[in-house]
């Protein structure tokens, strides 16, 4: 597993209990966690005594690491990544990696999700260039851990993401700047709204830049969104108007 942030933990401890597990690190903190864990730590030019190779790399950083491994991956390999957009490293495993086994993936949770349990929860996979053995194995793999399998592209992939997850960080950032933090009179819709907004911020502003960043269809999405928005600022300004003609409240204009 290339990388051990927070995602990169969870794969670890999700897979040490079936599987030989080995983690690429270079940041010290990170490493000295691993380290606690009792997982091995190698470097990338140990690859090669591994069946495959997941990388759990933020997107920004994506493209470089892969470069930076590619002479040290085999065609015998299997090659996963576990971006959140599917479209930009699909073409980058495909750019650098030429011969080896190809599957781009997407576990559609986060550490904060798992923790309540991986039943329910889904993974895409997109099935770049690997046979329907290791296709399969992949699949199992994840349906062992309780997980539902979605098989996909990652054109399609990024257009569903990119409402499910983009637009959900979009949604709960607006909340968040609300600052709803001190209502004490609720309702089960508010808390729920607020409770997703919440989970949300748990993520870095880098994810969520970079998961509208590297989907293309972020502008459509976009354009959507402010539609949307611009229509519900027009029924609040049409009972605004309404209010103030009506003389309500007018003491506290």
């Amino acid at each position: 597993i290339v990388g051990y942030g927070r995602f990169g933990a969870l794969l670890c401890d999700l897979l040490a209990p079936s599987h030989e597990i080995a983690v690429v690190e270079n940041e010290p903190s990170r490493r000295s966690v691993a380290r606690e864990k009792s997982l091995r730590l190698i470097e990338l030019q140990d690859l090669p005594g591994f069946d495959t190779v997941i990388f759990a790399v933020p997107i920004a950083l994506f493209e470089s690491v892969v470069a930076a491994a590619a002479k040290y991956v085999s065609n015998d390999q299997l090659v996963m990544d576990m971006c959140s957009v599917k479209v930009h490293p699909a073409r980058v495993m495909q750019k650098y990696l030429p011969g080896a086994k190809l599957i781009a993936t997407h576990p559609m949770f986060g550490p904060d999700s798992a923790s309540k349990g991986l039943s329910g929860l889904q993974v895409a996979i997109c099935p770049l260039r690997a046979d329907e053995a290791t296709t399969q194995e992949v699949r199992s793999l994840w349906e062992s851990l309780g997980l539902d399998v979605i098989i996909t592209t990652p054109e399609a992939h990024d257009q569903d993401s990119v409402l499910s997850q983009a637009f959900t960080y979009s949604i709960a950032s607006i909340i968040l700047g609300m600052h709803l933090a001190d209502v004490k009179l609720t309702t089960k819709s508010f808390n729920d709204i607020t409770d997703v907004a919440r989970l949300s911020a748990n993520d870095s502003d880098q994810l969520f830049h970079d998961m509208l960043f590297y989907n293309p269809y972020f502008q459509t999405m976009k354009q959507d969104l402010i539609a949307s928005i611009g229509l519900t600022m027009d029924k609040l300004s049409q009972i605004e108007e309404e209010q103030r003609a009506a003389g309500m409240f007018a003491d506290q204009d």
